[in-house]
């Protein structure tokens, strides 16, 4: 049975960051995480849900900021 959960450590080995950035982003809630006591737990398939979030913001940032460009440029024509 595979776990449902992970610590920190695991955590930010899926995710491909460090320890202590990971625990940054708790801090300042950036990271959904399940708090037992001092104990800090992340659900796999939130974090693989959160990254799913994160790709899809920066490709449509992305598409917003060529849109933005594409009209900017035209009208200076």
């Amino acid at each position: 049975m595979d776990a449902k959960t992970v610590n920190c450590q695991q955590a930010a080995k899926i995710i491909g960051i460090s320890y202590w950035k990971l625990l940054e982003m708790c801090k300042k809630g950036e990271i959904p995480y399940i708090g037992v006591g001092k104990l800090r737990l992340f659900r796999v398939e939130s974090l693989e849900k959160w990254l799913s979030e994160k790709e899809n913001q920066s490709y449509s940032r992305k598409n917003e900021n060529l849109e933005y460009n594409c009209s900017s440029s035209l009208k200076r024509r």
